[in-house]
């Protein structure tokens, strides 16, 4: 909300986001997959033209592997958690928005108002059990 005593700054149209949308970041993930998978095919390749018995070239392409796989799956696994977090910011946001809206059509000095100003405010609920 703009309050007369707090201008906004200016809009800046071909200003960057901060957050790249969903789909950027999983078409990010896609290119991450792929180049896993290259990398991974590439030193199984050369591991089997490198070295002559199959457990010398199993232990090189397993290292690899573990070590790619598990940086993919930490990339998914952040994307996941931080879309998680926006939903439960943007969450956040619309409850205290019509919190606000509440308490400004309550009466200035009732129960009511003063209320939803401490618990959404201060995180306080003096209405909840054992406060």
């Amino acid at each position: 909300m703009a309050t007369p005593d707090r201008p906004q700054p200016p809009a800046t149209p071909n200003a960057p986001s901060p957050v790249p949308d969903a789909n950027a970041r999983w078409r990010y993930g896609l290119i991450v997959v792929v180049v896993a998978i290259a990398a991974i095919v590439l030193i199984f390749l050369i591991a089997a033209l490198r070295y002559p018995t199959a457990s010398d070239g199993v232990a090189l392409v397993s290292s690899v592997a573990t070590a790619i796989s598990t940086l993919a799956a930490a990339y998914f696994g952040i994307q996941v958690g931080s879309a998680g977090k926006e939903q439960a910011e943007q969450k956040k946001d619309e409850a205290k928005d019509v919190a606000i809206a509440l308490a400004a059509d309550a009466p200035p000095n009732s129960e009511v108002a003063k209320t939803l100003v401490r618990r959404h405010a201060f995180g306080d609920d003096p209405g909840a059990p054992g406060a």
